[in-house]
């Protein structure tokens, strides 16, 4: 595999990654779970998706809710 097709690949993923975390976090929102909407998305844990606007929107809007 050629790097620039490992590098597609790669970022492919990570957006795909992005929009599962941010699934995965509204549905947990949505429902009674231990999720926290105030200390959720700064958690490390999302360091690797942390600036796919996708997550971007999510925090925004969770800030705006305070």
């Amino acid at each position: 595999m050629s790097l620039f097709a490992e590098l597609k690949r790669r970022n492919v993923l990570r957006v795909a990654a992005a929009y599962a975390a941010v699934d995965c976090l509204r549905t947990a929102l949505a429902n009674p779970s231990y999720v926290t909407p105030f200390l959720e998305p700064y958690r490390s844990f999302y360091d690797g998706i942390r600036e796919e606007p996708v997550f971007v929107e999510l925090v925004a809007e969770l800030e705006s809710q305070e």
